[in-house]
């Protein structure tokens, strides 16, 4: 998560009654999560091997694993890309992933038939906060919400405004869907150069709790995470020349 969340609970005041997390991978999040007390957690991936996994590093918590490939239309048979990295795999294609990030290659796929999340899940146990980062179906996952959707104040999501995988939705797209359910996109933070990044988005209703201050210091706060990333991509440069002169 680019925006953890210690900072979603800082500038926004988001304390949710639980978590519904689509594209588990190894449950990266799980000890961000616990230490703001947020759970329990509904974690749903893909992969049956990283499945196992977490059922294995979970063991004993509270949390649920799911494993199913989410998608707006259920039944459908697709084929799911795994990447040389794992957390780049996706039911969709890479575009521009490739030359993003040269160093990570499609490995493998396999079959897997899709389900839509208001199949997996009732209106009672759903949760209000979701994390959505399944490398480019995040808009097909929002829609398979069905009326579960009614339930959420919160989403935290992957957006892109490159077409990193083959036809995936922008930023306008997710905007326009979740406007016209009472959502608004209250802070993003992009990985430089890169084309993607993460939103968070809250119900309207919430809205008149973000005070000038909080958005004064969300604003200091994605300066500096900026001034970061481009310090770093300057080390990095610095290292590659002084590699090249070494070398020649």
């Amino acid at each position: 998560m680019l925006i953890r969340p210690s900072h979603l609970q800082k500038y926004w005041g988001i304390t949710p009654t639980g978590v519904l997390h689509v594209g588990a991978h190894e449950a990266e999040e799980a000890p961000l999560y616990k230490m703001q007390l947020w759970g329990p957690v509904i974690w749903i991936e893909a992969q049956p091997n990283l499945c196992r996994q977490l059922e294995n590093s979970l063991s004993g918590s509270d949390d649920r694993i799911i494993e199913a490939a989410i998608f707006d239309v259920s039944g459908v048979e697709m084929d799911f890309h795994v990447a040389s990295n794992s957390q780049s795999s996706s039911l969709l294609d890479f575009q521009q992933h490739s030359i993003l990030y040269p160093g990570v290659h499609m490995a493998e796929d396999f079959k897997v038939t899709t389900k839509r999340l208001d199949e997996i899940l009732t209106l009672e146990e759903m949760p209000n906060f979701i994390n959505l980062d399944i490398q480019g179906a995040e808009l097909p996952a929002l829609k398979s919400l069905g009326s579960l959707l009614a339930k959420l104040d919160f989403i935290y999501i992957e957006v892109n405004k490159r077409e990193i995988y083959k036809n995936i939705p922008q930023l306008s797209d997710i905007d326009s869907f979740l406007s016209s359910h009472d959502f608004r996109r209250v802070g993003t933070l992009w990985v430089l150069n890169k084309g993607w990044g993460d939103a968070i988005y809250t119900r309207n209703s919430l809205n008149k709790n973000y005070d000038f201050f909080s958005k004064l210091k969300w604003s200091i706060f994605k300066l500096k995470n900026y001034a970061a990333q481009i310090l770093l991509q300057i080390k990095v440069i610095g290292v590659d020349l002084r590699s090249f002169i070494a070398q020649n």
